[in-house]
């Protein structure tokens, strides 16, 4: 069976505040509690907040935020994590318009870059990407670098950018096979219809051969039918050599 659970959290960027700010990591955590995805660490400003790095940035700057998206389900749940961006209004547009993000899914093996435009831009992201598929207690890692150009003027000092984005998780029971129930019912249903259609044109192909095979086999004759026989061919020796007389008689 499948469970589906959507979130929308607001991510705000804050240009030239006066807060402290402090170097952490974002998380998106699925399977901790009932509500089904928990954002932190989140801010005075959204309880989803997941860029603790990207506050007080300035012109010039080039920061980076990681996220970590984690699956803290039960043994044998495993899930399919996804994220797309909403439109920003109008007052943070203002800002996000002049910023460039990049947003990349880095996992064991490889780097994969899914977003490298304007935050304002969601056209990148206005459909549901597939950021990983994780085993119970497996996680996966969005990696953002934000760029904020030297030439951005004070009109943009104290100004906020929130981001959109929102993510769904597709829950799935996974038995000892490493796979989904529904897959592996499947393929004990694919290997039953194999098997029975290999006996099925085994058994075929073995009456098709006997059919084909003559019947060389005579049954032996018993000593009554073997005298009979003899004395068949004595009498046809006999009247083939009373022929021969008779011919030399005309003769």
């Amino acid at each position: 069976m499948k469970k589906i659970i959507t979130a929308l959290l607001l991510a705000v960027i804050m240009l030239l505040c006066c807060l402290q700010v402090y170097a952490a990591d974002g998380n998106v955590t699925y399977g901790e509690n009932a509500s089904g995805i928990v954002f932190a660490p989140g801010s005075d400003r959204s309880l989803t907040d997941l860029f603790p790095n990207f506050k007080g940035v300035m012109p010039g700057d080039d920061l980076t935020q990681t996220i970590t998206l984690k699956n803290s389900a039960a043994s044998g749940k495993k899930i399919d994590i996804y994220m797309r961006a909403q439109s920003t209004d109008e007052a943070s547009a203002e800002l996000l318009s002049q910023l460039i993000l990049r947003t990349a899914v880095k996992d064991e093996q490889s780097v994969k870059e899914i977003f490298h435009a304007a935050p304002s831009d969601t056209s990148g992201l206005d459909a549901w990407v597939l950021l990983g598929t994780l085993e119970s207690g497996g996680s996966v890692d969005l990696e953002l670098s934000l760029s904020v150009p030297v030439e951005m003027d004070n009109t943009m000092q104290d100004k906020i950018g929130t981001l959109n984005w929102e993510f769904r998780v597709y829950e799935f029971s996974v038995d000892g096979m490493g796979g989904t129930i529904f897959d592996n019912l499947l393929f004990i249903i694919w290997l039953v219809i194999t098997l029975c259609a290999v006996t099925i044109l085994i058994l075929i192909l073995c009456r098709k051969k006997d059919k084909e095979e003559p019947d060389n086999s005579e049954e032996p004759l018993n000593s009554e039918e073997a005298i009979n026989s003899e004395e068949v061919i004595n009498a046809e020796d006999e009247l083939s050599a009373d022929e021969e007389q008779e011919e030399k008689k005309e003769e």
